[in-house]
């Protein structure tokens, strides 16, 4: 049966869950330490190393350099680096630290919300799928994206608000309210978007006959679906409406005033809720916020921080929904068919319509590993709308508590954030709070399907062998990699004294360019003199222990746009660094840069020379005073 959000919990119980969760971030640990330092992403990781090196050395974001980042992520590292050096170990251990303490936070709310058995499960999906390794590359996670710092405070407001619905109290509401701010003290759109899920869910304990319950609840109900309309605006599209919209949709329409059986003991306030939830959102981003808004004015805090005329940005990065694969279309055709049919009351079909997507997936998938990855883009928004749009009464065959549905409504607002770049790098970001949606409609589907059945012994072997399928597609997924690592002969990646990386001896080559780039800036400049980079060369010049003291530290055609494109050129001409670094870009977003930007390369022509190259890499040295 379904272990509660917090219901027959003693401190026995408590204790065990805790340790359990221990042994959870252990083992998270174990699986994450031997690729701390494997690989290197020059262009996310290194672009990220090189600000937070900026504000190491005393520059401000937004002020000194362009970021979509608010100050609490620079800070936190740049606090991080005074304590134990400027360095990518810092980075590293730190996220492999953070990331451990998230899986072990999954478990704990998933077993609370699902049950022991769905929280490993789920986690392991976590682990195994939302933390991706490349053997050629290196490990997705061990790149510093604020997002993995917001992932556990997705969580948290994700507990906070299924408390809320379960009675009054403030609470959960401070707690939501500072996880959302703490959010978006290091990513604006992912705190906003939290604070926007919680307050939707805030009607799911309202009573009807409460002051202004039903005005406030109906507003609510109205601005979600319209502001996810309105944030993706003329780009909306079949995907992004399916993907983005409709869970939305389905949040506000589940978020209904709560039915008198499920009406909470104490009455709430609803104006007083939102006040507390908002004032608890501020407190941690007033103290940055007032005088980087002194600083910047009204204008600019608007447009750069909270990205309201951010229509440039969204055009510079914009990627449509690819449309799901054949095998995506059987694996959630199966799901979908065993979901009707535990909801219609035939429950013996349910396994053999899961079984037969299943294995019509495996059949039509022509590479497993991409294959796997496109069924997760899609599998979102399936989950959470058919999770919201089940019945809320104890007496449907598959229904879903208010708590639980607070669950949902938060993780389907933060599933937003896979506008305008729904890939799977920005998904294994918000996954945390995703997985832990699933593990509620899985238990809840689970339940339904085990009371469907005459003979309740059938649930023990069919859902031990579902949660071992899982647990086998899972370390199918991780195991390969690590015993790679742990096999495989490793050699260090000679790119200077702050990375000591070391890469698979054949995937070694790739790294031999990244190499020669680091020592021919070192060996033409002092430690601490200035470096350009262009496109998107930035970690070059962190791993060499040189700054890029510019506004713009990397050049997506159309952001910087070609009027702030101008002001680079007077950086370089102004701050005159002696050596410039350039080379064609490394990933597809940057294509078209070294022809849309024509002032730079105007500028990098008249002022300097070439003096060395390499694959992937050119070396200029100033010539003009």
């Amino acid at each position: 049966m379904t272990v509660g959000m917090g219901r027959g919990e003693g401190p026995t119980a408590t204790g065990r869950l805790f340790l359990e969760s221990a042994f959870v971030a252990l083992l998270a640990l174990v699986y994450l330490w031997p690729f701390r330092f494997y690989g290197f992403d020059v262009v996310d990781e290194g672009t990220i190393l090189a600000q937070i090196d900026l504000v190491g050395r005393g520059a401000r974001p937004y002020l000194d350099f362009e970021t979509g980042y608010t100050p609490g992520f620079f800070g936190l590292h740049a606090l991080l680096w005074s304590w134990t050096g400027a360095d990518l170990a810092t980075a590293r251990t730190f996220g492999v630290l953070l990331h451990a303490v998230t899986a072990a936070l999954l478990y704990g709310v998933a077993a609370r919300a699902a049950g022991r058995r769905v929280a490993a499960a789920v986690t392991l999906l976590h682990v195994a799928f939302s933390l991706p390794i490349s053997m050629r590359f290196g490990a997705h996670f061990n790149i510093p994206y604020p997002g993995w710092l917001v992932a556990p405070l997705a969580l948290l407001a994700q507990v906070a608000a299924a408390s809320r619905a379960r009675g009054p109290g403030a609470r959960p509401l401070m707690l939501a309210g500072l996880a959302a701010g703490a959010a978006f003290s290091v990513k604006p759109n992912s705190g906003i978007l939290l604070l926007g899920g919680v307050a939707l869910a805030l009607p799911l304990a309202w009573r009807r006959s409460e002051r202004g319950a039903v005005a406030v609840s109906t507003a609510l109900r109205v601005a979600a679906p319209l502001g996810a309309i309105a944030l993706v605006g003329t780009d909306l599209d079949a995907g992004y409406a399916f993907a983005v919209i409709a869970p939305i949709a389905a949040a506000a329409w589940a978020a209904r005033l709560c039915d008198a059986e499920d009406a909470p003991v104490a009455a709430s306030r609803p104006l007083v809720d939102l006040v507390v939830l908002g004032a608890a959102f501020l407190a941690p981003i007033l103290p940055w916020l007032v005088p980087l808004w002194l600083e910047l004015g009204a204008h600019r805090i608007l447009s750069e921080v909270f990205l309201v005329d951010g229509g440039a940005a969204i055009a510079a990065y914009l990627v449509a929904y690819s449309p799901p694969s054949p095998a995506t279309l059987a694996l959630l055709g199966g799901l979908v068919a065993a979901a009707l049919a535990v909801r219609s009351g035939r429950p013996r079909i349910a396994p053999l319509a899961l079984g037969v997507g299943v294995l019509l997936a495996a059949l039509l998938a022509e590479h497993p590993r991409l294959a796997a990855e496109d069924a997760l883009l899609w599998l979102p928004p399936v989950v959470l709308v058919a999770g919201l749009l089940a019945g809320r009464s104890a007496g449907d065959r598959f229904s879903i508590s208010a708590p639980e549905r607070a669950i949902l409504v938060v993780a389907a607002v933060a599933h937003a954030q896979m506008f305008p770049r729904p890939d799977f790098s920005h998904l294994a970001q918000i996954a945390p709070s995703l997985w832990l949606a699933g593990a509620v409609v899985w238990r809840r589907f689970a339940d339904a399907w085990w009371r469907g059945l005459p003979d309740s012994r059938s649930d023990r072997w069919l859902g031990r062998a579902a949660i071992a399928g899982v647990a086998v597609i899972a370390l199918t997924r991780a195991l390969p990699s690590l015993v790679s690592r742990l096999g495989e002969r490793m050699v260090p990646i000679d790119a200077g004294s702050r990375a000591p990386l070391v890469i698979a001896e054949s995937a070694a080559p790739g790294f031999t360019w990244l190499a020669a780039a680091v020592h021919e800036v070192e060996g033409r400049t002092l430690r601490g003199e200035p470096v350009f980079s262009f496109p998107d060369l930035a970690g070059v010049a962190f791993l060499a222990d040189r700054p890029v003291p510019f506004f713009y530290l990397y050049f997506v055609p159309g952001r910087p746009d070609r009027a702030a494109e101008h002001r680079t050129v007077d950086e370089i001409t102004r701050i005159a660094p002696p050596l410039a670094l350039v080379g064609p870009p490394r990933v597809a977003a940057f294509r078209g840069a070294e022809t849309y930007f024509t002032d730079i390369a105007a500028a990098l022509r008249q002022q300097y020379r070439e003096v060395a190259s390499g694959e992937g890499f050119r070396v200029l040295e100033r010539s003009a005073p």
